[in-house]
């Protein structure tokens, strides 16, 4: 089994921590997140591990998903992860045709279909 530590402990965070939980693939999952305010931290279902100027520290550990909403802010986080493994997570649910690439910091949520030849 594998750590997860998703970086971003918002509305998206907790939905790919609940897709997470679903494949049964991780040991343990945690958030890296920059708000600890006792608010915050009451809304998640696994614990804030540390902030996002920390979260280098445990790639070694933890494979890395940036569940970060704001698409610069995420694509600065990730050019910074040098040497980090990201997850690729996709719901026991999903339909896979053949021939499908599924890429390294991939979410992809239950229900969905994904037909032959497609490359995410």
């Amino acid at each position: 089994m594998r750590n997860l530590l998703i970086i971003g402990a918002g509305g998206h965070g907790r939905v790919v921590a609940d897709v997470a939980a679903q494949t049964q693939k991780y040991e343990k999952i945690v958030f890296c997140d920059d708000d600890l305010t006792e608010e915050h931290i009451r809304k998640l279902s696994y614990p804030i591990l540390c902030t996002t100027g920390e979260a280098m520290q445990h790639c070694e550990i933890y494979e890395f998903f940036v569940a970060i909403g704001d698409n610069e802010t995420r694509k600065r986080f990730m050019q910074k992860c040098h040497g980090a493994r990201f997850a690729t997570i996709v719901h026991p649910s999903v339909i896979r045709g053949t021939n499908v690439y599924i890429g390294e910091g991939t979410v992809v949520m239950a229900g969905a279909v994904v037909n032959n030849g497609c490359v995410i």
